[in-house]
This record gives structure tokens, sequence and C-alpha cells, in this order.
């Protein structure tokens, strides 16, 4: 019984990555796209914002990562092989995606609500791949 509850439990905490990972490979270009518009809009709040120039020349190969990183993590995490890795992969991909794309500090009324929910959720889904990726491994009769 055990093993069936912590099976729903890596399917519910990896599934929305699985599917974020796949949609990102079918709509490349769009997330492509979308990425340059928040480097776009980011570059506003910034005095110096050189920096953004050579976050924009690697888009492609931070794209690239991140959809590694999102379906590698998810697939390993949802299967239970490697799982503690399946967890450090998600890690490494959500905390640079809360700070750029969950960016409460600069918006304001309900998009500032909004994105702090989101933020929050975020760090909820952090907490739950730090304790995965440092958890013991489980033994076979789990």
């Amino acid at each position: 019984m055990r093993k069936i509850i912590f099976f729903i439990g890596r399917l519910c905490l990896g599934l929305i990555f699985l599917i974020a990972g796949i949609k990102k490979v079918l709509y490349w270009h769009d997330t492509r796209e979308g990425i340059l518009m928040k480097f776009s809009t980011l570059r506003m709040y910034f005095p110096d914002a050189s920096i953004f120039d050579h976050f924009i020349r690697f888009v492609p190969v931070m794209l690239g990562f991140a959809t590694f990183f999102e379906l590698a993590g998810s697939i390993l995490l949802i299967s239970g092989f490697f799982m503690r890795l399946g967890a450090f992969l998600l890690l490494i991909f959500l905390i640079p995606t809360t700070l750029v794309y969950h960016d409460f500090w600069f918006q304001v009324g309900d998009a500032r609500a909004l994105e702090l929910t989101m933020f929050m959720k975020n760090l909820a889904l952090i907490g739950s791949f730090i304790l995965l990726s440092i958890s013991p491994r489980f033994k076979k009769s789990c």
C-alpha cells in the first residue's frame, strides 16, 4: 500500500513538469519567443540592462537545458528510478524559473497577488524537491 501511495505522490509532483516539458518540445518556437519577451520585460527594471543581452544570446541553450532538466527530472521522479536525482534536476530547474517568471516584486494590484501566489507555490515545490533529493533510499518493502 505504501508503494502505491508513494507512487501517487511522485506522480502528482512530477506530472506538471512532464507535461510542461513535452509542451516545450512541441511548441519550441513559441516557448523561445516567450522567454525572449520575459527578458525584454525584465530589462526595463534594471539601470544597466546589458547583462540581459548575454542572456538573450543564450536563450536556445537555456531552453535546451531547462527542457532536459524538466523531462529527465519528471521521468526519473515519477518512475522512482534515481528519484533523488530526478528531484534534484527539478530543483535546479525550478529555482531560476521561479525567480525569473514569478517576479511579484515588480508587479502591482491583481498581477502582484497572482505572481506572489505562484511564487509561494513554487517555493513549496522547491521544499518538496529538497526533501526528496536528500531522502534516504527506501527499502524494497516500502
